[in-house]
């Protein structure tokens, strides 16, 4: 009785122990890692940099040459379209005498058109001659050589009556030509056998005037630089950007900018252009690029010169991309358990003494 009780607690020993092997044993699922949690927008600030405006096109406005002012017709800020006068001057009396000189090639053509003239004439009178030595020859009364002459003069005459009117083609063309020169360098229509005394200062193209020379003042003699032309719509914004800023730029995005004189409302302006190199190479100066916007200007709130705060909005960070989901990972299959060794095959588990 006493070793089947202990036969009992030995197997039942040998139960639990296999329990206890089987689950230690059993298979396990790996735990599956958690999707990477998308980065958070990007918190750089708005990038603001310093500008200054200019005009779109600036040119200077000269006289041809040195004239007394005798009238000033526009002034700073006037708004001016092409070819509107702005400056009345009288030539100098040598430059009146030459552009009277010049405009004056009545003389010379008419004196070609004689020459001409009289070249038709001598042709005339010889094919009359050629047609009289002709009958003569048939009815064997002229010279052997008088026909042969004859025409051979006619050959020289016609060479000369062409190179005669090419000449007139060619000084009625050169004289065209200089009177339309004569015409945009006075700002006036200049025709043959005119007297020219006066030069017009005309606006080269549509714009304002930005700014007038102070000797401009009736009754002064000037040459050169008179005014000065702006086109004021649009403007242009330039400024400077660090190195360390410069790929925030990408030509074709827009920007807001506001007057530094002014509180009026910020406006709008597109980036047009972004330097390649830097301003200044040298290794001791810190790396600066030049960058350029436009912004329309149609109410002239915007004046040459005038300062402005260029203020570029940060941008969000781009959205990660869609990442496939993990796959949970199969283990390796693991051996049965084996039976307690405390079992031989075939053979009963001996009691304890």
């Amino acid at each position: 009785m006493w070793n089947w009780k202990k036969i009992s607690v030995a197997a039942l020993l040998v139960l639990l122990i296999g329990i206890g092997a089987a689950f230690y044993l059993r298979p396990k699922t790996l735990a599956v890692p958690a999707p990477p949690a998308a980065p958070k927008a990007n918190s750089a600030k708005d990038l603001v940099l310093q500008g200054r405006a200019y005009c779109a096109l600036t040119m200077n406005i000269n006289t041809p040459m040195a004239a007394k002012v005798t009238e000033v017709l526009a002034h700073v800020g006037q708004a001016v379209k092409k070819d509107d006068p702005l400056l009345r001057m009288e030539l100098l009396p040598n430059d009146a005498a030459a552009m009277m000189q010049r405009a004056n090639k009545g003389p010379g053509i008419q004196t070609q058109e004689l020459l001409i003239q009289q070249y038709e004439l001598k042709m005339n009178q010889l094919e009359r001659s050629i047609a009289e030595t002709q009958k003569l020859t048939a009815a064997n009364l002229a010279p052997r050589n008088a026909l042969p002459e004859l025409l051979e003069q006619k050959t020289f005459g016609l060479n000369q009556l062409e190179n005669a009117r090419q000449t007139l083609a060619d000084a009625r063309r050169s004289a065209s030509e200089d009177l339309k020169v004569l015409s945009d360098l006075l700002g006036q229509k200049i025709t043959s056998g005119s007297q020219p005394r006066f030069l017009i200062v005309r606006a080269p193209q549509d714009g304002h005037i930005i700014g007038v020379e102070t000797s401009v003042t009736p009754g002064a003699t000037i040459g050169g630089k008179v005014m000065t032309l702006g086109v004021m719509d649009p403007m242009v914004i330039r400024g400077q950007v660090h190195e360390s800023e410069r790929d925030r730029l990408k030509s074709g995005e827009t920007a807001s900018i506001s007057l530094d004189s002014s509180n009026a409302p910020p406006m709008e302006a597109k980036l047009t252009s972004v330097s390649w190199a830097a301003q200044d190479n040298s290794l001791a100066a810190p790396s600066y690029y030049i960058f350029e916007l436009t912004v329309p200007n149609p109410d002239l709130a915007i004046r040459d010169g005038n300062k402005v705060r260029v203020t570029f909005k940060a941008k969000p960070a781009d959205e990660p991309a869609p990442q496939p989901a993990p796959q949970p990972v199969q283990p390796a299959p693991q051996p049965a358990p084996q039976k307690a060794a405390t079992q031989q095959a075939g053979q009963p588990v001996s009691a304890p003494k």
